[in-house]
């Protein structure tokens, strides 16, 4: 079953995850990018994982301040969850909060408000009405 190919994924990207905790992002990133492989390779016609290992990686850019690097790897992520998301999902907008983010790190907040109107806009749009009203 494809939950069961799923667990080889998930091994790699938890020891990432702990080795980023433990101030190894270098060796984190390795974690990563076999993660995104073995996604890669279990979901060769695309697949959202493949978002999601591609926005690990733009983190992991993102907090060692490769910022060129980092917004490759969200605008990859971006591309994927585009066509593969559901518009319920939230993976889209936070995809998009990350970018701006980083956009916002480099002082570029013109730039950094249009992704954050375009996260605003689907999570207002999906969300249910008493979380718009706040």
């Amino acid at each position: 079953p494809s939950s069961d190919c799923e667990q080889l994924p998930i091994c790699l990207c938890t020891i990432g995850n702990s080795l980023l905790e433990q101030g190894n992002p270098n060796e984190a990133l390795h974690y990563h990018q076999r993660a995104l492989a073995s996604r890669q390779e279990l979901h060769s016609s695309g697949h959202m994982y493949i978002g999601t290992g591609l926005g690990s990686i733009g983190n992991i850019f993102s907090n060692q301040g490769k910022y060129d690097e980092a917004f490759d790897m969200y605008e990859q992520a971006l591309v994927i969850y585009e066509k593969f998301c559901s518009s319920e999902d939230l993976e889209l907008p936070t995809c998009l909060s990350n970018m701006a983010s980083l956009l916002n790190d480099q002082h570029k907040y013109d730039q950094a408000l249009s992704f954050h109107y375009r996260a605003l806009a689907i999570q207002e749009k999906h969300l249910p009405y008493s979380y718009t009203t706040v």
